[in-house]
């Protein structure tokens, strides 16, 4: 397998180079953690910003206007593996996009990274689909139809292609397996499976005004009635220089949400010349379980970050970060700090920093002390092209 992995990039390159057909790209991040501080124990470590080793990708992609495909190589640590995407799409019309594959769909994503997301990550640090889920989820959607009919609106579909043959549907029931391979649900009826198994959302961006969102994620359950989440956010554009990102997470039945009624998620950024400043906040809320003290606290994490750029010089970052004790599990609640230092490249960047969480972070380092600070002093290496 690893070598028919290889072999496929070098025919790709080997394309590009001769025909133009086909494109390969690449991103990677590796940090290297020089000292790790866990109480006591000093340690040093070669990771990701999430943990593992690091990432090492090359992504092979070829089209023409009306079809192509996609497809994701990772070399992380001693392995070759397939990436995030292995995708196919065509275009039968302009406005008509139908894709195929383990595939993620970012056109209306709304996140809040920023500085410590990137660097070594704390424990509860939120960033990535803060605002608006992506379309897609960690074991692969098989199948989405997006649909532009005019500029500024998006409108799809998602859902797995594991269906039943017709003939099931009448003399039911019959089992499915579209999201989660290690799981077999039965059904009766395909409206039912469409909904708990799909993702369906759209988008409007209103000229000068912002972007407004609307998402139905459904869930499966195998022992109670199926359920999902309703995602709705907007972004706000109206400023220059200034974007404002809001979002709301509410599901259907939050008994089988962890008891979590409603989940809000605020990010916002606002750039002055060399001067870039980060907000990222979350709520969750929680409903109040009769005899239980404190069950219907909510729970909240909120970021606060700068960049500036030096002339002839690196970007200087800082980055603050609080939770509560119900959201990061703590008595006392959980504070970050970081402050680092990088210097960007066309293609790629490199920094260092140091770092402190009363918490543990997202890799080796893990205290014993709830009371004690882990420390990291980060370098960081990141490519591009």
């Amino acid at each position: 397998m690893k070598k028919l992995l290889l072999l496929v990039l070098l025919l790709t390159i080997s394309l590009t180079l001769t025909y133009g057909q086909a494109t390969v790209s690449g991103w990677g991040r590796g940090i290297f953690t020089v000292a790790a501080v866990a109480d006591s124990d000093v340690g040093s470590l070669l990771q990701a910003s999430w943990g593992g080793p690091p990432r090492i990708g090359f992504s092979i992609s070829g089209s023409s206007d009306n079809i192509g495909a996609h497809a994701d190589v990772l070399f992380d640590g001693a392995g070759v593996a397939a990436g995030d995407q292995q995708k196919m799409w065509v275009k039968p019309i302009e406005m008509l996009t139908i894709t195929m594959g383990k595939l993620f769909d970012d056109t209306l994503r709304g996140s809040a990274g920023f500085c410590a997301l990137n660097w070594v990550r704390p424990v509860g640090i939120v960033g990535d689909d803060l605002i608006f889920m992506r379309v897609g989820r960690s074991d692969g959607t098989n199948v989405e139809i997006a649909v532009a009919p005019v500029d500024g609106a998006y409108i799809y579909a998602a859902f797995g292609t594991v269906m039943p043959g017709w003939w099931d549907l009448a003399w039911g029931p019959w089992e499915t397996n579209l999201w989660t391979p290690s799981t077999t649900t039965t059904r009766t009826d395909i409206m039912t499976l469409m909904l708990e198994e799909g993702q369906y959302g759209a988008g409007y961006d209103i000229p000068g005004i912002g972007v407004i969102r609307a998402q139905f994620i459904g869930k499966a359950s195998a022992i109670e009635e199926p359920w999902g989440i309703i995602n709705a956010a907007f972004k706000f554009t109206m400023v220059e220089g200034l974007v404002i990102d809001l979002g709301a997470f509410i599901p259907t039945d939050s008994d089988q949400n962890g008891m979590n009624i409603a989940t809000i998620g605020l990010g916002g950024n606002y750039v002055m010349d060399t001067l870039t400043l980060h907000l990222a906040a979350q709520i969750n809320l929680y409903e109040e379980i009769e005899g239980v003290d404190g069950s219907g606290d909510p729970g909240f994490h909120v970021g606060l970050g700068a960049e500036y750029g030096l002339a002839d010089g690196p970007t200087i970052q800082a980055d603050v970060r609080y939770a509560n004790d119900v959201y990061s599990g703590m008595e006392d609640g959980q504070i970050d700090i970081g402050v680092f230092a990088k210097w960007s490249y066309s293609n790629g960047l490199w920094g260092f920093g140091v770092q402190a969480s009363t918490n543990n972070f997202t890799t080796g380092v893990v205290k014993d002390d709830p009371t004690a600070m882990a420390i990291v002093i980060p370098i960081r290496v990141e490519y591009w092209f």
